[in-house]
């Protein structure tokens, strides 16, 4: 099978001890050299190669992601295969739980595990589809103990960002002229502004607890303030 071929591909020799070493439980050693075996684009040519892809064809794969994700990738998919030989486990590992031991060793390095968890999960999970095979991280268990990590080893408190000072954005509106009477450097900061406030300013920024008075009933109505009720009048 595919599987079995890239495994073949990628298997440690057992004579070789030069190089990278790993302690656990039954101390093995692998060369650098084959330790690249288990870089992700490596994987994938492999897998490509014994089914019947050109050397051309499936050399491209390399480039599919970027130089700095592809090695991010390969540091947590070799992070993996370290953790596979300290438990005497099989690389890539069918148990869910080895992928969620792991996970709970990378939440546990950080004060804050959700991008390393994010990152890790991604790496496995190209590893896996570059074999060929389904990936564990993609469970409902997986998913969720990826949730009570992050919310179990957040230490710093995510915090709402505070309003935007709408008031300072007013008074660069106000200190402009008409359109027709502004030249072309003016024209061109009100349009980027404009573009600026209607395209990344959320309606809570602007009005978070927006109140409506009605002196007639003496009442107060909470204000939903949408982005549809913003507007521009054509002359500026």
């Amino acid at each position: 099978s595919n599987v079995e071929d890239v495994k073949s591909a990628t298997t440690q020799n057992p004579q070789n001890t030069e190089g990278y070493t790993v302690h656990g439980p039954k101390t093995r050693s692998v060369s650098k050299s084959r330790m690249e075996n288990f870089r992700l684009e490596i994987m994938w040519k492999e897998r490509l190669l014994k089914s019947g892809w050109s050397v051309r064809a499936a050399s491209q794969v390399k480039f599919v992601i970027a130089g700095s994700t592809l090695d991010l990738y390969n540091r947590y998919i070799q992070q993996l295969h370290e953790f596979c030989m300290k438990i005497s486990a099989p690389f890539p590992p069918k148990d869910p739980a080895i992928i969620a031991q792991f996970l709970c060793i990378i939440a546990d390095k950080t004060q804050k595990p959700q991008s390393h968890l994010r990152c890790a999960k991604a790496a496995i999970t190209k590893a896996y589809e570059a074999m060929g095979i389904d990936s564990p991280t993609q469970s409902a268990d997986i998913q969720a103990l990826s949730v009570g990590l992050v919310k179990a080893g957040t230490e710093t408190p995510r915090t709402r960002s505070k309003v935007m000072p709408i008031t300072h954005f007013h008074a660069l509106f106000s200190s402009w002229q008409n359109n027709v009477h502004l030249n072309t450097k003016h024209l061109r900061l009100k349009a980027v502004t404009l573009l600026a406030l209607t395209m990344m300013l959320r309606p809570s920024d602007v009005a978070p607890h927006a109140r409506l008075f009605d002196p007639d009933r003496d009442t107060e109505t909470k204000v939903i303030f949408s982005r549809d009720q913003v507007c521009f009048n054509d002359d500026g």
